[in-house]
């Protein structure tokens, strides 16, 4: 009998060696960027760009202002609350707005379509892309009482082609929230992707 456990034992451990994922693991946001250069969204699927984004706290940032490299960022965690987890160093209060950016370095030989998704996300948001205002949702604000909240689930194919930047895309999102308790709901709280 204890032979027999012994070998079944040998044999589920050899069959979950020999057909274990050898899927790649997707780089991840640093310092403001993600290198996609060698990621191939076909063969190895949507990237969730989560790690540590520009952050630019109690400031509505046009891409007009990217443009003058003289800002200095704070980086803050993507996907939670701008109320901070664990491994932030600063916690920013409940109500306020901000602006993310994210430098996404894309594979040169690449389908030209790309996919964007957002999902839920429960702050007044804008978000461009390469200078582009792609989408909004509510009214972004720098008081509580032009702001309007919204939901935003975003699902989003676009042309490479259509923006001027080539083999790489900016991602600017501005988010405003006064009507939400709790800053774990404000800021970019649900994962982000980009895939073709």
């Amino acid at each position: 009998m204890k032979l027999n456990t012994i070998l079944l034992f040998v044999i589920i451990l050899f069959i979950n060696c020999s057909c274990s994922n050898t899927q790649k693991v997707a780089p991840k946001v640093v310092q403001g960027e993600i290198n996609l250069r060698e990621w191939d969204f076909e063969q190895d699927g949507m990237v969730t760009l989560s790690g540590k984004w520009e952050f630019y706290w109690n400031q509505l940032l046009s891409p007009e202002d990217f443009k003058n490299n003289e800002l200095s960022p704070d980086y803050i965690h993507v996907p939670q609350g701008w109320g901070g987890g664990a491994e932030e160093s600063k916690q920013y209060p409940d109500s306020g707005y901000a602006t993310y950016r994210l430098l996404i370095h894309l594979p040169e030989q690449q389908s030209e379509d790309y996919r964007l998704l957002f999902t839920l996300l429960f702050s007044a948001t804008k978000v461009y892309l390469n200078g582009e205002l792609l989408t909004e949702c509510g009214n972004v604000s720098k008081t509580a009482a032009e702001n309007r909240a919204g939901i935003l689930n975003f699902d989003e194919y676009f042309n490479q082609n259509n923006y001027p930047l080539g083999g790489e895309m900016e991602l600017i999102i501005q988010q405003s929230s006064y009507n939400v308790k709790g800053a774990v709901y404000a800021g970019l709280i649900s994962k982000v992707y980009v895939g073709t």
